[in-house]
């Protein structure tokens, strides 16, 4: 069907190493919202049909030199008038904007930590891993997460940018979706970021928390049927 749209710009920031989007916030990091503009902010699309929306961001020359943030939005409206306590239901998608300003700015990070539990009891297989960034421009995390079978055979390898903001730290989880919900697999986890890399390695078990407990239970009836046959003798 068709609908009405409008476009807006807000801040964007986050909160944890978990990254939880904030768009109120606002910091003298996040004010690339001001910087939009759009030549109209209210728009028609029908089905089928595709509406390209130009903008521009113009940078004010105090702008400090660095990173600065915000994030495009497009929400749909709802057609029509509302009246009386009808419900009014919304969808809006959004394009999160990385400006990096000229200047004097620094950029330098930290690889804090990666873990990998050895066994892990069901699909998906993960890692997680933790990098700081100290400066005031941001950067691009880029992992690379590959698993080998016992006998070297690539299972699984994937390359992913993960963008780490100014003054934050970041938890970042990969992992294998479709892993195998039992064997024994080696991990190798390239992590580049500026003039930074390492590689970290480690062996994880797939398996199942029943697994361990029936092979307790067999030993269990095996010894004392064993212990039945030596006293019957």
């Amino acid at each position: 069907v068709a609908y009405n749209f409008i476009v807006y710009s807000r801040p964007y920031s986050v909160h944890g190493e978990e990254y939880q989007a904030d768009y109120t916030r606002v910091t003298p990091r996040t004010d690339v919202y001001q910087w939009v503009r759009f030549p109209k902010t209210n728009y028609h699309v029908e089905p089928n049909q595709t509406v390209k929306i130009p903008y521009t961001v113009v940078v004010p020359k105090t702008a400090a030199p660095g990173g600065h943030y915000g994030v495009i939005f497009a929400e749909t409206q709802p057609a029509g008038e509302t009246t009386g306590n009808a419900v009014v239901r919304k969808k809006r998608v959004g394009a999160i904007v990385y400006a990096n300003v000229n200047g004097t700015y620094t950029s330098q990070g930290n690889f804090l930590d990666v873990t990998l539990p050895f066994w892990q009891v069901q699909p998906p297989m993960t890692s997680t891993m933790r990098v700081q960034n100290t400066g005031n421009s941001d950067f691009a995390d880029n992992i690379r997460f590959t698993v080998r079978d016992i006998f070297g055979n690539i299972k699984y390898d994937v390359t992913k940018q993960y963008p780490v903001l100014p003054q934050t730290t970041r938890k970042i989880t990969v992992g294998w979706d479709q892993s195998p919900w039992f064997g024994l697999f080696k991990v190798d986890i390239t992590q580049k970021f500026l003039d930074q890399e390492r590689t970290s390695s480690g062996y994880v078990l797939m398996m199942p928390r029943f697994i361990p407990l029936v092979l307790i239970v067999l030993l269990i009836v095996g010894g004392g049927y064993a212990v039945y046959r030596h006293k019957k003798k």
